[in-house]
C-alpha cells in the first residue's frame, strides 16, 4: 500500500462547532469533510484522499 502525500488543513472555526477538513491539492471546494474530533477529521480526510485515488482506508481500531 502506497502512502498518501497531500497536505490536509485540520481547523476549528467556532460557528461550526466540528474539526474542518481542507486539502489544498484539491481546491474545487473549501472544505473537503469534517469530524467531532481531530482524529475522526483526520481519518475522515484520509478517506477522501483514498477515495479519490480509489482505494479503501482501513477502518479504524477502536
Amino acid at each position: 500500500m502506497s502512502t498518501l502525500r497531500h497536505e490536509m488543513v485540520i481547523i476549528w472555526p467556532e460557528e461550526a462547532d466540528c474539526f474542518l477538513v481542507h486539502l489544498p491539492d484539491f481546491p474545487e471546494q473549501t472544505y473537503r469533510t469534517y469530524g467531532n474530533s481531530y482524529e475522526e477529521a483526520a481519518r475522515n480526510g484520509q478517506e477522501v484522499l483514498a477515495f479519490g485515488r480509489g482505494r479503501r482506508v482501513a477502518p479504524a481500531r477502536t
